[in-house]
């Protein structure tokens, strides 16, 4: 008959990621082959001991629920004691008080985990929705910015189109004048030249 056990063994801390998940997917795997149903597994991760083993004060927790015939935890516990990986380990048995606490407490977990998940999505949402606020503040700066620039150039083009234009006024207007006065200086000195062809003939 299966009973539903717990295991947490603890996993030198001299060992690197991929080597404490390969020493995990070593007993994950025994468990499978001899027929045992696993539960639930959570990486309790570093952790410092309550006191020094084999001159180590901290190690890799982890822990294992799992359905299996009895026969099968002597076995099992072998396995965790030939492994020089690991530094201590401990089975218990579970009764159904046990076994629904850890349902209960498995599913506070998860809850607090989607509270937090979603939390998370709250933020990089509002994080987003700013991002795209002073996106759009920063395009309407820019437009205004580009308009009045804009704008500044039309006025200055304006401008010297206004002094060009007034510049050329007074150019015609001083030919004009110039024209003029030529025109009278012309006109008297004619006049004086005719007035000295008279005097010779009287």
């Amino acid at each position: 008959m299966q009973k539903q056990y717990e295991t947490v063994f603890i996993m030198t801390p001299v060992l690197s990621d991929e080597q404490m998940k390969e020493t995990v997917s070593k007993f994950r795997r025994f468990l499978k082959e001899n027929k045992a149903e696993i539960i639930y597994e959570d990486d309790w991760g570093l952790r410092k001991l309550t006191y020094p083993i084999q001159k180590k004060s901290t190690g890799f927790y982890h822990l294992i629920e799992f359905k299996a015939e009895s026969e099968l935890v002597a076995k099992f516990e072998l396995e965790l004691r030939r492994d020089e990986r690991i530094i201590r380990f401990l089975t218990v048995a579970l009764d159904r008080h046990a076994i629904a606490y850890n349902q209960k407490k498995r599913m506070e977990k998860e809850k607090a985990d989607e509270k937090s998940d979603k939390k998370a999505e709250e933020k990089v949402k509002k994080e987003a929705e700013e991002k795209g606020v002073k996106k759009a503040e920063e395009k309407t700066e820019k437009e205004a910015e580009e308009k009045g620039v804009k704008k500044a150039e039309e006025k200055t083009e304006k401008e010297a189109e206004e002094k060009g234009v007034k510049k050329a006024e007074e150019k015609t207007e001083k030919e004009a004048e110039e024209k003029g006065v030529k025109k009278a200086e012309e006109k008297t000195e004619k006049e004086a030249e005719e007035k000295a062809a008279e005097k010779e003939k009287k």
